[in-house]
C-alpha cells in the first residue's frame, strides 16, 4: 500500500508541473530529471524575476516537496540495506531541509520522516547496546558522539536526550557498584572513582592520600637573594609542585623544601670610545682652459667615526640546590640549579647616519627580571622531573593491583601498560577513557563550564621553616 501511495504522489508532482501551462522551463525540465534541488534553484530565480507568480510558487513547493522525499528515500534504502548508520546524514540533510523551507509536508512524507525517526532511534540504540549493558557509560559515549553530532534538529532531540540519559543511568548503576566494593574505599582508586562517578551525581567518598602533600615547608635560603627573589624561587618550585601528583590540597603534611646556594649578579658600567667605519667620496670638478665644461673627479676614501658611549657588562648566576622530601621512606629529591650568563651593552645619544651610529639603550634585564625569565623556561624542566620521581617511586612493580595501578597511573606522566590492565578490571573498557580524559566531562546535557563556572585549583600552601643523588635542571 504504501508505495503504490508514493507513486500516486509522484504522478502529482508531475501533474503539477504540467498544469503550470504548455510553456516548459529550466524547472520544468529538472523536475522531468527528479533533479528536485537543482529545480527548487531554478524556480526560485524565476520567482525572483516575476515575484507573486502562483503557478511558479506551486512548482517550486513540488520542487521541495521532492527534494525532501528523494532524500527521506534514500536514507530508507541505505538503511534497509543494513547500514543504519549511513542513513543518518541522509535523514539530518531532509529535516534540514524541512526547517529551511519552513515545510507543511503531506501526510505521506511526514508518514516517511517519522519511520526514519523511529528507526534512527533504533540504530543509536544498538551502537550503544553492548556499553549500556557493560555499564561503561564513557566507552558508551565515545562510541556515540559522532553519530549524536548528526542529532541537532529538534526532531531528533527526543532519540539524542533518551540515549544520553540511558548512558548517564549506566554510569549510576556502575557507580552504585563501586561505591559498595570494598576496592573503592583504598585511598587513590576511590579518587579515580570520585572524578568518573561525579559527572553522573554519585559521590564516592575518598580517604586522604598516604603520598601527598599540601604544600612546601621551607628552610634555607639562597644567598644574596632579597626577598623578591626569595619569593620568585619559592613560587617556582611550588607551580611545578601543583602540577605534579605529589600535591593534594586537602593532604594533612606539608613537604620539607631545603634551600641552598648562591646568586651572584653584577652589572658593571664604564665609558668606551667605539669606532664605525664609513665611506667617504668627494667630489672635484677639474677645468682645462680648452674646454667649455670641467671634468669631475670623484675620490672615495675609506673612514672612521669615533664616538664616546656607556658599556654595561652584566653577568648573572645561579648556583643553587633545592632538596625536597617527598613520600616518606623515599630518597630525598635533589636538584641542582647551575646557570650562568653573560651579556654586554651599549649606550649613547650619538647619532651619524653615514656611519649606521644611531643613539640606543642598553636595555639589559634587571637581577629580578633575568632570575623570573630563567625560572619559568625551567617550569615544565622540573615537572617532568616530579613525574619522574613518583614513576621511579610508585611504578616499578612488576604486576598491580588496581589500588597500586591507580597511584601510578595518578601522576607518572605516561601510560604503564600493566597498570592500565590493571584498573580495566575495575573499570572496563572505561579504563583508559578514564585516564585519557580524566572523566571530568559530563554528560553532553550537562551546561558547559565557562570561567566562572569552573572552579580555581587551589594553591600549594608554602610555610618558612627557619630554624641520595643530585639531578640537575
Amino acid at each position: 500500500m504504501r508505495e503504490v501511495a508514493r507513486k500516486v504522489a509522484a504522478r502529482a508532482l508531475v501533474g503539477l508541473v504540467m498544469l503550470a501551462g504548455c510553456a516548459s522551463s529550466q524547472g520544468d525540465a529538472l523536475m522531468r530529471q527528479r533533479s528536485f534541488a537543482e529545480a527548487e534553484a531554478a524556480y526560485d530565480r524565476e520567482l525572483a524575476a516575476t515575484p507573486g507568480d502562483r503557478e511558479l510558487k506551486q512548482k517550486r513547493d513540488a520542487a521541495r516537496f521532492g527534494a525532501m522525499r528523494a532524500k527521506l528515500e534514500q536514507a530508507r534504502a541505505v538503511r534497509t540495506s543494513g547500514h543504519g548508520q549511513a542513513a543518518l546524514p541522509m535523514l539530518a540533510d531532509a529535516l534540514a531541509l524541512e526547517t529551511r523551507w519552513k515545510l507543511a509536508v503531506p501526510a505521506d512524507v511526514a508518514a516517511m520522516r517519522d519511520a526514519e525517526i523511529a528507526a534512527a532511534a533504533d540504530t543509536v540504540a544498538a551502537v550503544v547496546r553492548p556499553q549500556i549493558a557493560a555499564r561503561t557509560p564513557l566507552a558508551a559515549r565515545k562510541r556515540i558522539e559522532k553519530l549524536l553530532s548528526l542529532f541537532v534538529h529538534p526532531r531528533l532531540a527526543a532519540v539524542r536526550d533518551k540515549t544520553m540519559a540511558d548512558i548517564v543511568a549506566a554510569g549510576k548503576a556502575r557507580c552504585a557498584e563501586l561505591t559498595a566494593s570494598d576496592g573503592a574505599r583504598t585511598p587513590y582508586l576511590a579518587r579515580l572513582a570520585a572524578d568518573y562517578c561525579r559527572p553522573y551525581g554519585v559521590e564516592v567518598a575518598a580517604p586522604a592520600t598516604p603520598d601527598q602533600r599540601r604544600g612546601l615547608r621551607v628552610s634555607g635560603r639562597v644567598e644574596n637573594t632579597r626577598d623578591g627573589q626569595h619569593q620568585a624561587i619559592e613560587s617556582w618550585v611550588a607551580s611545578a609542585f601543583q602540577e605534579s601528583a605529589w600535591f593534594a590540597p586537602d593532604a594533612a603534611a606539608a613537604a620539607p623544601l631545603t634551600l641552598s646556594g648562591r646568586y651572584d649578579a653584577k652589572l658593571e658600567r664604564k665609558q668606551v670610545t667605539l669606532i664605525a667605519p664609513y665611506r667617504s667620496v668627494e667630489t672635484t670638478t677639474v677645468r682645462r682652459a680648452y674646454l667649455n665644461t670641467g671634468i669631475k673627479l670623484e675620490t672615495e676614501s675609506e673612514r672612521v667615526f669615533p664616538y664616546l658611549a656607556e658599556q654595561y657588562d652584566a653577568r648573572y648566576h645561579l648556583d643553587a640546590t633545592l632538596t625536597l622530601q617527598l613520600a616518606d621512606g623515599t630518597p630525598p629529591f635533589v636538584i641542582r640549579v647551575n646557570w650562568e650568563e653573560k651579556r654586554k651593552a651599549y649606550e649613547h645619544d650619538v647619532s651619524f647616519p653615514k656611519a649606521g651610529v644611531h643613539p640606543q639603550k642598553a636595555n639589559l634585564p634587571s637581577v629580578n627580571a633575568w632570575l623570573s625569565k630563567r625560572l619559568a623556561g625551567k617550569q615544565h624542566a622540573l615537572v617532568k622531573k616530579l613525574q619522574a620521581r613518583w614513576a621511579k617511586a610508585f611504578c616499578a612493580a612488576p604486576r598491580f593491583e588496581a589500588e597500586d595501578a591507580a597511584r601510578c597511573l595518578c601522576g607518572a606522566g605516561e601510560r604503564i601498560p600493566r597498570a592500565v590492565a590493571a584498573l580495566e578490571k575495575v573499570f572496563g573498557e572505561d579504563g583508559p577513557l578514564l585516564l585519557e580524559r580524566g572523566a571530568r566531562r559530563g554528560p553532553s546535557d550537562e551546561k558547559p563550564e565557562t570561567p566562572d563556572t569552573i572552579p580555581k585549583p587551589a594553591s600549594p600552601t608554602i610555610e618558612e621553616n627557619d630554624p641520595g643523588r643530585v639531578e640537575s635542571i
